[in-house]
């Protein structure tokens, strides 16, 4: 899946880093060269751990009898957070901690969704049906940011310091907010329509804040009747209008407009079009935050019920994804493994790095 937060990087000096937060800089080099992704090649679904080019691919659990999921390593590169028992996209579930390299293996003894390392890699952050928490490392000082229906779709900015969450306000409506990291001043910044919410779809309820952090880019799906309205928004935080990328009228030969985040630089955006015509397949085009220069990145063919993944590496020059095998039937649930590829984002050098099992929710490791 595309997931919010996750490619606002920020320009790393790296002798100074090294010596203040790493320690050295083979530990830098750990933090920044990683994909940790999940994999049934050995049985059931455990975490694995490549270096970016695919080499060296490591199981790092070891549990016949636990499913894990969406694994995320922290900006420091020492630990990974991840679900367990996790059956379909966002739904809550047990959340654990270990070490980079699988071991210390820590259940937190909480569920929720989506959870993703603080800044400073100290804390973490997960959404549940009823709000969205923080809680240390450790297990302790779990507290409530803001209590909000369904808020299990969540973005940090990149400096760690604001929370946009997506929360549910009606039966089918749903509104985008905005808060400090530590809860506080939370307020509204757009007012989504029926079926922007609808995670469960796969196809709505993603956005992400710009690299400076002082606009957010969002989807909006309308009600049908009221396609030509529906698409991506820019929404300066400032308080200026919402500017609109509309989506493709709905035909057999067009596309709706999802999933999109910004590049490293936020001059541009990616996002995906899915194919109307054929269930399960989309393309992941860029273009820039005009909307201008359309270009298609790659295309993808997955179920959309949780395994998808799209992730920036930390130099914002090369994307990585889940895809099902092509020589299978389009349309049908059960097109074959998942594997996973890496292509530049100007949509060249298309790689795969995985060949057995299903492999999916691959995510780079950040760098601090």
């Amino acid at each position: 899946m595309i997931r919010t937060g996750r490619r606002a990087l920020a320009t790393v000096l790296i002798f100074a880093m090294c010596a203040t937060f790493m320690g050295g800089c083979s530990d830098q080099k750990r933090a920044v060269d990683k994909i940790v992704f999940v994999s049934t090649r050995d049985g059931n679904p455990e975490i694995y751990m490549m270096n970016v080019d695919g080499s060296d691919q490591t199981r790092l659990t070891v549990t016949r009898d636990v499913d894990e999921a969406r694994p995320s390593i922290s900006p420091d590169g020492k630990r990974i957070v991840f679900c367990t028992d996790y059956e379909q996209l966002y739904k809550e579930a047990p959340i654990s901690i270990m070490d980079i390299d699988g071991q210390n293996r820590t259940d937190l003894s909480l569920e929720g969704t989506n959870p993703v390392f603080s800044s400073d890699s100290k804390e973490i952050y997960y959404g549940t049906g009823d709000g969205i928490y923080r809680i240390r490392i450790d297990g302790t000082r779990k507290k409530c940011l803001t209590e909000a229906d369904e808020a299990v779709v969540f973005s940090l900015s990149a400096d760690g310091a604001q929370i946009a969450y997506l929360a549910k306000t009606d039966e089918r409506e749903w509104e985008l907010f905005m808060m400090n990291k530590d809860g506080s001043e939370n307020r509204q910044i757009a007012d989504l329509e029926a079926g922007s919410g609808d995670y469960r779809q796969g196809t709505a309820g993603y956005f992400d804040f710009s690299p400076d952090g002082d606009s957010i880019i969002f989807q909006c799906r309308h009600d049908p009747a009221k396609v030509p309205e529906s698409g991506i928004y820019i929404i300066s935080l400032d308080g200026a209008d919402p500017f609109l990328i509309p989506d493709h009228p709905y035909s057999a030969t067009k596309y709706a407009y999802f999933r999109p985040f910004f590049s490293s630089d936020g001059e541009s955006i990616f996002f995906a079009q899915l194919g109307i015509c054929r269930p399960g397949s989309y393309l992941i085009h860029s273009m820039t935050v005009e909307g201008l220069d359309q270009k298609e990145i790659a295309s993808v063919e997955e179920d959309l019920t949780g395994k998808q993944r799209v992730d920036m590496s930390p130099d914002g020059e090369t994307l990585v994804f889940a895809s099902m095998g092509e020589e299978n039937p389009v349309g049908s649930m059960n097109r074959g493994d998942y594997q996973l590829f890496t292509v530049g984002t100007d949509g060249e050098g298309l790689k795969q790095l995985t060949v057995d099992g299903n492999n999916y929710q691959p995510s780079y490791s950040r760098g601090s």
